[in-house]
């Protein structure tokens, strides 16, 4: 376990030593970092995860950015059958990513955590209810970027029209 403990904490140095000079090669890294960072769930190293693979972040559509995460039920249908919508596809690093942030999510930011639990009070398995806020995060984090502000409640609360 001590091994493995020195092992992790040694590739964490290269990742922040390898970000730094990314940095001073890209000031606005630091910004869009800092914004990322702000939403309860997700840490430094899924924010640097989503800058590395999803660099169109923040110049996407709300469906685009679910479709290319994966996180946008496909249909899967064939003339007259209907058949169960499912994620797939899109880029699976970062579902990955966004997977163990909705987790922390659901624990510790009261509107996504409310989110889950009125989709489970609705009956749905409690992967579906996590996909979903794994979309809402993904769709919060690309409008973030887009307008360079940092973390706000009521940014997860849903739209009245």
């Amino acid at each position: 376990m001590a091994f493995l403990s020195e092992e992790i904490k040694r590739v964490e140095q290269v990742l922040r030593e390898a970000l730094e000079a990314w940095e001073e090669e890209e000031p606005d890294i630091r910004e869009t970092l800092i914004i990322l960072e702000s939403v309860p769930g997700v840490g430094w190293l899924t924010a640097l995860a989503l800058l590395v693979w999803l660099p169109e972040l923040g110049s996407l559509t709300r469906r685009q950015v679910a479709a290319l995460t994966g996180t946008a039920p496909m249909a899967n249908d064939s003339g007259q059958r209907r058949g169960r919508r499912r994620v797939r596809e899109g880029r699976k690093r970062v579902r990955r990513y966004l997977y163990l942030s909705a987790l922390s999510a659901v624990r510790h930011a009261a509107p996504l955590r409310e989110f889950y639990r009125r989709l489970q009070a609705a009956n749905k398995p409690k992967h579906v209810a996590l996909v979903a806020v794994m979309r809402r995060l993904i769709v919060i984090l690309n409008a973030m970027v887009r307008t360079g502000r940092t973390w706000e409640p009521q940014m997860a609360m849903p739209r009245v029209s």
